[in-house]
């Protein structure tokens, strides 16, 4: 059965071996790099809180101003949000296709506005689908986020930010 995304409701394979995170986990990972966010009872906020913590951290570590962004900074970041959202939101058993657009309120709604945000949401779900199906780049995105929070090492959070940097080169190519 496909979801919203267009792709199965929970592709737990592509993040295989790591079901045992918990939210401890999480937290301290996030923890390594100044990631703080406020935990929530509900797993779907709790998702959507860490993920908006963890991306800036990330684009700031790529050299991204964080307070005043491109527009294809914003989607690549939002790519970066739904691809991180699938790898948490499995691991805490929330649903995906909820924390995986929620969270760009939080991450973008300050630089977009509500409006200019609901217009971006499906140019980042149909392309966040293609990179999904064809060839490896969200799923290795998730596996570099997955290898982190087993190890929150320099070199694991370094792998994750050259990660957004490739992204970032992909929208140029485009």
């Amino acid at each position: 059965m496909l979801g919203i995304f267009g792709r199965k409701k929970r592709e737990v394979e592509l993040f295989h071996g790591n079901e045992g995170h918990t939210r401890a986990t999480v937290n301290k990972a996030a923890g390594t790099i100044g990631g703080t966010f406020r935990s929530d009872p509900d797993n779907t906020q709790y998702c959507i809180n860490a993920v908006a913590a963890i991306v800036p951290i990330v684009m700031r570590s790529a050299g991204c101003d964080t307070g005043k962004l491109p527009k294809t900074d914003i989607f690549n970041g939002s790519l970066l949000a739904f691809t991180y959202s699938s790898h948490l939101s499995t691991l805490v058993g929330a649903q995906f296709q909820i924390v995986s657009a929620a969270v760009l309120i939080p991450l973008f709604s300050g630089e977009l506005g509500p409006d200019r945000l609901c217009d971006l949401a499906p140019a980042v779900i149909d392309f966040f689908n293609h990179l999904t199906v064809v060839g490896k780049v969200i799923p290795d995105i998730g596996q570099r986020f997955a290898e982190w929070l087993d190890e929150p090492t320099d070199e694991k959070l370094q792998r994750m930010v050259d990660s957004f940097r490739y992204l970032r080169g992909l929208g140029r190519r485009a």
